[in-house]
């Protein structure tokens, strides 16, 4: 429900059914994943004081062994999020390799689109076309997680 209340861009309704999932479920990585990629990379009016997005991020990869190339993805734009800008870009270097060897060539080409090392807060900036791409998906019924 949180994946397609962010492809219609209604964040703050997504991060709530986020939130709601892990209440139900405190070890759902996916949950834990896409909150953290909303707070870390959504303007929000109102962002929640009482969730670490890096926190998230960094527990999700944790149960992944750190060899989830969507997981540290997010990781990298947390990462920059909290102005730790060298640990996104090699986080982001190291997502790029392992998506590279999954065949995950589309996320690798879009990490790389979104790193610009004269713009470290790119590392936590989603190209214009995300929502559009999502909508597409769900018009497709391929819509999915970050995963």
């Amino acid at each position: 429900m949180g994946v397609v209340l962010t492809a219609k861009g209604k964040t703050p309704e997504a991060i709530a059914c986020y939130r709601q999932a892990l209440r139900l479920r405190p070890d759902n990585f996916k949950a834990m994943n896409n909150l953290a990629w909303a707070l870390s990379v959504h303007d929000l009016a109102e962002r929640p004081t009482d969730i670490d997005p890096l926190e998230l991020a960094e527990t999700a990869c944790r149960q992944a062994q750190y060899k989830d190339p969507w997981l540290l993805d997010t990781l990298a734009a947390a990462y920059a999020d909290a102005s730790r800008f060298p640990e996104a870009v090699r986080t982001a270097q190291e997502a790029i390799r392992l998506a590279d060897v999954a065949g995950a060539r589309s996320l690798s080409d879009e990490i790389r689109q979104r790193r610009r090392p004269s713009e470290p807060r790119s590392l936590a900036s989603r190209p214009a076309s995300t929502e559009q791409r999502l909508g597409r998906s769900l018009a497709a019924g391929r819509l999915r997680s970050r995963f």
